[in-house]
């Protein structure tokens, strides 16, 4: 099968729990990498969007980690904090940068989720 935007080829390992593609909402398969590019331009078309968040322990310290749905889409975090939410949920806010510099502000609420609702601020540091 090969990827519905830039044609390469998309092996899927038949070990994998995963599909090796995405496919978007006109039913179109991706690879990964097009996939990211997909989200890019989603998000600033957008100036929101819905990516994970996953909080990391390294055996050190804790670090965040902003990524698309297979991960071939990855942000540095500038901060993130943890608190408290009204649903007597840990809630999770993170800042990043995104590829043109804009900075963002993602949530996510509970545990049991890496769902982060994400939104671009109107600053960047290239301005």
């Amino acid at each position: 099968m090969n990827c519905d935007n830039c044609k390469k080829e998309i092996v899927i390992k038949k070990d994998s729990i995963s599909t090796g593609y995405g496919i978007n909402a006109k039913g179109e398969k991706h690879c990964y990498e097009c996939c990211a590019k997909e989200d890019i331009k989603n998000m600033d078309k957008e100036g929101k969007y819905i990516l994970y968040l996953t909080i990391v322990n390294n055996g050190t310290s804790n670090y965040a980690k902003i990524t698309n749905w297979p991960s071939s889409l990855v942000f540095d975090y500038l901060s993130y904090t943890t608190g408290g939410h009204n649903w007597g949920l840990k809630r999770y806010d993170v800042w990043f940068t995104d590829h043109r510099s804009y900075e963002w502000h993602g949530y996510t609420i509970g545990d049991n989720t890496q769902i982060c609702h994400c939104k671009r601020s109107k600053t960047s540091k290239n301005t």
